[in-house]
């Protein structure tokens, strides 16, 4: 039964999308507006962020009331300490960030592209060790950034750097709903309730023992509240990246964005309904074949290219070497034979 659901669902996400698909091929410039499932996210994320602020009235409301006698202030001063432990979570990234004194380069060659694709300046750039990239706005003042994968960044060629550089910028340009700081923030807060309602096999004792189950079932509420929230999302997730797709497109070029599809490998592995948020990478570049051919409207040049990986190379270099100091500080061993060479010189 539950497998016969799955597979009627997951042909209707099927046929969804090849009509997405269609409407896009139509009138691909046009930026999307209010759908009913992006309603539906953003009525889902603002009563996720409703839920605390009710505990926070709550608390203070038996703070200042009484209502419960002398119960009031200790059952005041949990649901304000529940409040504070609930509370919204705005994208903090846990990347490498980069200033534009480490990679002058790639911060002016990406924000030429934005400028060119009438994107918002990019303030923060970051690095990590996964063959991906995304774009994200940080903080409460919401400052855009992007964070490429240094796998994939320093194994592309130039005009495959332009194309993953559009790529992350269209969704600044097409008015992500994903990335902004109502259903952002929503997501990250179910996040931060999953991890502190997880309970921790490490710790023993009874007390831990019988709080485990509470704790899990709790979780468990969190996990299926998250995959609800995932499913709301998967019409406009797929659609913004058939849009980036595009847009990408129009600035490097189509040769170069199905040049970057492929470095991700041609795949056509049944969707997962629970995890799996974005097109197929075979129909994202069927998509974009289907479309008149674009010339490339911004070019890295092969210079430039070579720059950002000399960059990235000094940054390296610096690792390396603060990590060799740290050993030989923390390496008697190492410092006393150091100190030997340095004597005998």
């Amino acid at each position: 039964m539950r497998q016969r659901l799955l597979d009627r669902y997951s042909a209707f996400v099927n046929q969804r999308d090849q009509q997405l698909v269609e409407r896009l091929k139509q009138n691909p410039d046009r930026v999307p507006f209010l759908t009913i499932s992006t309603l539906l996210s953003y009525g889902f994320a603002i009563s996720i962020h409703s839920f605390t602020v009710v505990l926070l009235l709550l608390g203070i409301a038996s703070l200042t009331s009484q209502w419960a006698g002398f119960c009031s202030i200790p059952y005041g001063l949990i649901l304000v300490g529940l409040a504070v432990v609930l509370r919204p979570r705005l994208f903090k990234p846990d990347d490498t960030m980069l200033s534009p004194a480490d990679v002058p380069t790639l911060y002016r060659v990406v924000n030429e592209i934005a400028a060119e694709m009438k994107a918002h300046p990019i303030q923060q750039i970051g690095t990590n060790d996964d063959k991906n990239a995304y774009y994200a706005r940080a903080g409460f003042r919401q400052q855009p950034m992007i964070v490429f994968g240094k796998p994939l960044l320093l194994n592309l060629k130039p005009q495959e750097r332009v194309a993953l550089i559009a790529h992350e910028l269209a969704h600044d340009v097409n008015h992500d709903a994903r990335r902004g700081l109502i259903i952002g923030s929503s997501h990250n807060t179910l996040v931060a309730w999953f991890q502190i309602l997880l309970p921790d096999a490490d710790r023993a004792g009874i007390l831990m023992a019988l709080a485990r189950i509470p704790m899990r079932l709790l979780a468990q509420l969190v996990y299926w509240l998250l995959q609800l929230f995932y499913q709301l999302l998967l019409y406009q997730s797929r659609r913004a990246e058939y849009l980036a797709d595009y847009r990408a497109s129009t600035v490097a070029g189509t040769e170069a964005t199905i040049s970057l599809l492929n470095v991700f490998g041609y795949e056509d592995r049944p969707l997962d309904l629970f995890k799996r948020t974005h097109p197929s990478i075979n129909r994202r570049m069927q998509f974009i074949e289907s479309i008149t051919v674009q010339p490339p409207r911004c070019v890295l040049s092969d210079s430039d290219s070579h720059q950002i990986d000399l960059e990235f190379q000094v940054l390296e270099t610096r690792a390396q070497e603060r990590i060799w100091g740290a050993y030989r500080q923390n390496n008697p061993r190492r410092k006393a034979a150091v100190e030997q060479q340095a004597q005998d010189e």
